[in-house]
């Protein structure tokens, strides 16, 4: 079975991490892009300090930084023009993350991220992008994948 998820509203719902474009992706029943998950909830988690968490950031959930900045959180953080698309042969999922999920400190005017599952043959991530500015000293664009590590388990009666 394949299975793709993707994630496109706000970074303002409860129990909020800054999410907005992420997705997991399952092909053939395994686990190929994932959601690092969280940490053991502590004060830290629901303190003005949340975002501090790795796991509360978006460099963790497969999404860009851009320019050294990653998505902040707040209602005003929010996907734009969202669309998904299903049939037997396939899912995909689109979403503009630029102006809405990113500060002005990323100097981007567009990142539309796609994912499509072609079910049974292959998984695509696609973006398109356009930078205002390039900013010296910083890494354009830098993204993290997350990807399962499989094992085969031994299994004894």
């Amino acid at each position: 079975m394949d299975f793709l998820r993707a994630k496109a509203d706000f970074n303002a719902e409860s129990h909020n991490h800054n999410d907005i474009g992420s997705c997991l992706m399952y092909f053939d029943g395994k686990p190929c892009l994932i959601d690092v998950g969280r940490e053991e909830y502590v004060a830290k988690t629901f303190s003005s300090r949340r975002y501090e968490i790795w796991t509360m950031q978006s460099g963790y959930h497969n999404l860009p930084a851009i320019n050294g900045t990653d998505q902040m959180q707040g209602a005003e953080y929010k996907a734009k023009n969202s669309t998904f698309t299903v049939n037997a042969k396939s899912a995909t999922f689109s979403t503009e993350i630029a102006g809405g999920a990113y500060t002005k400190d990323a100097k981007v005017k567009s990142w539309v991220r796609s994912y499509t599952l072609n079910r049974g043959k292959s998984f695509v991530i696609n973006d398109k992008f356009e930078l205002s500015e390039v900013v010296p000293g910083k890494s354009q664009v830098q993204i993290l994948l997350h990807t399962a590590k499989l094992r085969k388990l031994n299994r004894t009666a």
